[in-house]
């Protein structure tokens, strides 16, 4: 009966992400996050991006079972353009399940320039070990290569460690 509401409810639910309450919007795209529909998915995309970082962090957290062209895009820009580097490394670990859920081939690239070029250590770790649940093979290949070059201790420690793995991930 429960899931029977929510999916009546849901055409109403939709356009709350953009209501101007914070409170509205991250109880919205948590309702929302649990979805199969289009609609669900595309409005909890776009709060991705939503000018409240903490409705944009509910929603990256919230992104990853279901991949589209559109969640990729959205958390490659995120990844890639936005200035806080904890939104980055939120936006890493969102491309990584999006990447392992079957988005790998955009995944990939993303999550291969910021574990190479991004200016904090913290986003290029994550970046790493998000590519290991994306294509084991690909992260041992750039853990082997990071290993050797990062300036941060840490990234060098996890990615000698994803290198040496089977498995993909330490």
């Amino acid at each position: 009966r429960a899931k029977t509401l929510a999916r009546r409810l849901e055409p109403s639910i939709v356009p709350l992400v953009r209501h101007p309450d914070v409170a509205v919007r991250t109880k919205a795209i948590t309702i929302l996050a649990r979805s199969r529909s289009d609609a669900a998915i595309d409005a909890v995309v776009a709060a991705a991006e939503d000018q409240s970082e903490s409705v944009a962090r509910v929603a990256l957290a919230s992104l990853g079972a279901r991949p589209s062209q559109n969640a990729v895009s959205a958390v490659t820009r995120i990844l890639v353009k936005n200035e806080n580097w904890a939104m980055r490394i939120l936006a890493a670990e969102a491309l990584g399940r999006l990447g392992a859920a079957g988005a790998p081939g955009p995944a990939i690239k993303g999550l291969t320039e910021a574990a190479r070029h991004d200016a904090y250590a913290l986003v290029r770790e994550a970046a790493l070990t998000a590519l290991a649940t994306v294509d084991g093979a690909k992260a041992r290949e750039l853990a082997a290569s990071v290993a050797g070059s990062d300036p941060e201790p840490r990234v060098r420690e996890t990615a000698r460690a994803l290198a040496s793995a089977r498995g993909g991930a330490p």
